[in-house]
């Protein structure tokens, strides 16, 4: 019989005792500690103790490479000393790889979020590798020259980036972004001995939103450096040899040589904890354990001291050599034999299995318990969570510390108590408990020790499902991979299509093509939005091109088939996908890489001849790009289009400045119209080419004023304003300029000249009479306001009427007056008197009325 409250929890670790048994306060909090996996690499003989270890944080994988410091006992030989291996476990110990590892001066390793590992060598070089080994294309760096020079002797990692410190200058050099490497050297420190430790504030820790490093300098104080500046923060407490950033990057803990451990705010303002260890040896380690703990590794003793925020600690003996290894929610513990994770226990399970907990989720696990033993308690106990909210809040409790829980034995009793709940909760959903159950299963998957990967529940909410899904298929767990996105209900086509192009690069070379092809396309039909594009790329690297050519036909985007069709030389059937798709930009991208890998144009031409759309649309590129002139000019040659080429080559004609090319083009333009049969076009370019030697010679004459761009009008009237008027005869003659239009030009030129005499003498030399008239000299002169000019030729109108309307136009009063009077008109003379308003005019009229007889 159970009593009410918790008194006896069933332990499902081991197969037996309390699940309370591994739980250790500090405080007013638990923390436990459990072994998760037995390591897989005992048998290949890992020590640790041997080895430059990086583990990746989310339950990542481990990496080693032989530590070349340690030292080697005699009698002891050690392939890996002297070639050196690269090796990359799962957690669990299951080895991932091994490659060789042919680099020298290693300083640091470390891991990213996408789970490359980043070398970082003394010689300011910089290598990423993936999960097996491989080196990641385009992610090689270098730190520069000052870190070739100076060396570099320390490095700290986060998940995006890293901070380098130079061995003779103490320089600080950071990459920020792995995704964009560029190097940004901080300030200058002006330190005189190198730092005693040194730690680094992310930037998405900072108020600044920069980078920070924190160096412990050996006269005990700490200096913050940013891009900017160097501070001395006046710490007293130093000098440090350990300091380590907690995940949220808003405390530090710092270790100095004195055994006291110090945890300050990162801007050293709080002084929030002190613990002396009375250990002047400094430890091997030191993490955090999420934001409220700091775990210390003393390897030389084998002693493992996590030391709460008030003082209390928990100390752990290990015979074996550990790695420590901070995460969002706790300190993965890698050993030589074992892998244990120590955390903070959830509030839900203490909630639960706290000793004597009255909460309602105890009493729901305690119902649920003694239901499944068929114990008449179990109705007193639900019984006592008398409200809804706490029946909710129980059943939530449990859900959260299921998820929360590594023992699946535990995790199926609090989901039955979880399950148990619901029955007696009118308002609660489904919903959530099915989500647990999925997330459960999908942990229980990755954590299994042929994966590896040891995942928290609260790893896997930061992380996220898809990030999850991608690390299982960069470990090449496609089926698992899979079946995670069925579960989870995703897309599951980044599986797929990883799963293809692996299974094509780690195909023998002997597996046919067609085999291949069969076995892809069976797994892959049926799914939407599959890139075999992507599996096709993968083919042709493989010098697969007649599968990777098979698996385009698949493909139902032409914008990715077409760049891969040109890629692999397939040019012709580019271009026709491209045709075919009736995506004018992919027409161009196929043309324009068509044409550029070709030396002779003829190939290309020859490959869009049977295409009149590619054609079409080449000329109409090369129409709107001057520079593909002569590329055009080539495709009129290889077609016979003569009037095309000839009009080209009078584009060309017009472009050029120089004489002699325009000349030349142009009858080159002559020849292609005679070719063509279009004798008009021919008899007008032959005209112009006589025009412009012309102009030439009338350039050379005058040395003054450019003349080759004018036409024909254009010159006489040159000639006109310079008085060449010889010359300007000459080309009326020969371009047959009507008499009349070569008079009215002289006219309006002379007059735009202001030359009167030369208007004067040219209207004398028309004795009898002019064949415009004499109205465009009028009109001339008006135009420039020249009224006695006018007058002139206004008297030289043969009709009266004309000439008096002329002359009160343009005020000519006086002769208006004299004319009237010639004419004896006294109307007109009274028009004038009471147009002209002028009074010497009116007085002028009024004398000679008055002198005339009535």
């Amino acid at each position: 019989m159970m009593s009410d409250g918790v008194v006896e929890k069933l332990a499902v670790a081991g197969g037996g005792g309390d699940v309370t048994a591994s739980w250790n306060a500090l405080y007013d909090r638990f923390y436990t500690r459990k072994t998760v996996y037995e390591m897989q690499w005992l048998d290949e003989g890992i020590d640790l103790d041997k080895y430059v270890v990086a583990c990746a944080p989310y339950g990542g994988p481990v990496a080693l490479v032989r530590d070349t410091k340690k030292v080697l006992l005699v009698g002891h030989d050690d392939d890996e000393l002297v070639h050196p291996i690269l090796h990359i476990f799962a957690t669990s110990g299951k080895r991932i790889s091994a490659t060789d590892f042919p680099f020298k001066g290693l300083v640091g390793m470390g891991w990213t979020i996408e789970e490359h590992l980043v070398v970082v060598l003394d010689d300011g070089k910089v290598h990423t590798f993936d999960i097996f080994g491989q080196e990641v294309r385009g992610r090689y760096i270098e730190l520069g020259s000052e870190c070739q020079s100076d060396g570099v002797a320390q490095v700290v990692f986060w998940d995006t980036g890293f901070v380098v410190r130079t061995a003779s200058s103490n320089q600080l050099f950071t990459i920020t972004d792995y995704e964009q490497p560029i190097v940004e050297k901080l300030a200058h420190a002006p330190l005189s001995k190198p730092p005693t430790s040194m730690a680094v504030v992310p930037p998405y820790s900072t108020e600044s939103g920069s980078v920070e490093v924190l160096l412990a300098t050996s006269g005990g104080s700490i200096g913050l450096v940013d891009n900017k500046s160097w501070e001395d923060l006046q710490v007293d407490s130093g000098p440090f040899n350990k300091m380590v950033v907690s995940p949220t990057g808003a405390l530090i803990a710092c270790f100095n040589d004195e055994g006291t451990l110090y945890v300050f705010s990162t801007d050293f303002s709080k002084n929030l904890s002190k613990f002396v260890t009375k250990s002047r040896r400094p430890p091997r380690d030191v993490v955090w354990c999420g934001e409220d703990s700091v775990v210390l590794y003393w390897d030389t003793i084998g002693a493992l001291l996590m030391v709460g925020p008030y003082g209390d600690f928990v100390k752990y003996q290990y015979d074996q050599p550990l790695r420590l290894v901070t995460e969002v929610d706790g300190v993965r513990i890698v050993a030589n034999r074992q892998c244990e994770y120590l955390q903070r226990v959830p509030e839900s399970a203490q909630d639960i299995f706290k000793y004597q907990s009255k909460s309602p989720a105890a009493r729901l696990y305690d119902a649920a318990e003694a239901f499944e033993a068929r114990d008449a308690t179990a109705d007193d106990n639900m019984r006592m969570i008398e409200t809804e909210d706490d029946k909710v809040l129980a059943i939530e409790k449990c859900l959260d510390a299921a998820a929360r829980e590594f023992d699946y034995k535990t995790q199926r009793r609090l989901l039955k108590a979880a399950s148990y709940g619901m029955l007696f909760c009118k308002s609660w959903k489904s919903d959530m408990f099915v989500e647990t159950c999925r997330v459960l299963r999908v942990l229980n998957a990755v954590r299994a020790a042929d994966v590896g990967i040891l995942l928290t529940y609260e790893q896997y909410l930061k992380l996220e499902i898809e990030a999850l899904v991608d690390r299982l298929v960069a470990r090449h767990h496609h089926l698992l991979a899979l079946r995670v996105c069925e579960y989870m209900k995703m897309e599951p086509q980044r599986v797929l299509v990883h799963w293809a192009c692996t299974k094509i690069s780690h195909a023998r070379q002997d597996v046919p093509d067609q085999q291949l092809l069969a076995e892809i396309t069976a797994k892959l039909n049926g799914q939407h939005q599959i890139s075999y594009s992507e599996v096709a790329s993968a083919a042709y690297a493989s010098n697969r091109v007649e599968l990777a050519t098979k698996l385009l036909d698949f493909e139902p985007r032409a914008a990715d088939q077409v760049p891969l069709l040109i890629q692999m030389k397939q040019d012709e059937r580019a271009l026709d996908k491209a045709i075919d798709s009736g995506d004018t930009d992919l027409i161009y991208l196929a043309l324009l890489y068509i044409q550029r890998s070709y030396d002779d144009d003829r190939q290309f031409f020859s490959i869009i001849e049977s295409r009149p759309l590619a054609r079409s649309m080449f000329v109409t590129y090369c129409k709107r790009h001057s520079h593909n002139t002569g590329l055009l000019k080539s495709y009129y040659y290889y077609f016979k289009m003569h009037t095309e080429a000839a009009h080209l080559a009078c584009r060309e004609a017009y472009g050029s400045r120089r004489l002699a090319d325009r000349l030349k083009l142009l009858n080159v333009a002559d020849a292609f119209f005679t070719d063509s049969r279009n004798q008009f076009a021919a008899q007008v370019t032959k005209e112009q080419i006589d025009l412009l030697r012309k102009q030439c010679k009338v350039e050379l004459a005058l040395r003054d004023t450019p003349i080759v761009d004018m036409s024909v009008l254009e010159l006489i009237e040159d000639n006109v304003r310079h008085l060449q008027m010889k010359a300007a005869n000459k080309i009326c003659s020969d371009f047959k300029v009507p008499e009349t239009q070569f008079l009215h030009i002289q006219v309006k030129t002379l007059a735009e000249c202001h030359k009167w005499d030369e208007l004067a003498r040219l209207a004398a030399s028309k004795k009898k009479k002019s064949p415009i008239g004499w109205v465009p000299f009028i009109e001339a002169c008006v135009q420039e306001k020249q009224m006695q000019e006018a007058t002139k030729y206004i008297l030289k109108l043969p009709d009266y009427a004309d000439k008096m309307n002329w002359l009160c136009n343009i005020a000519s009063w006086k002769e208006a007056v004299e004319l009237a009077v010639k004419e004896k008109d006294n109307d007109a003379l009274d028009v004038i008197y009471h147009r002209s308003k002028n009074p010497a005019v009116q007085a002028m009229i009024d004398r000679i009325l008055r002198s005339t007889p009535q």
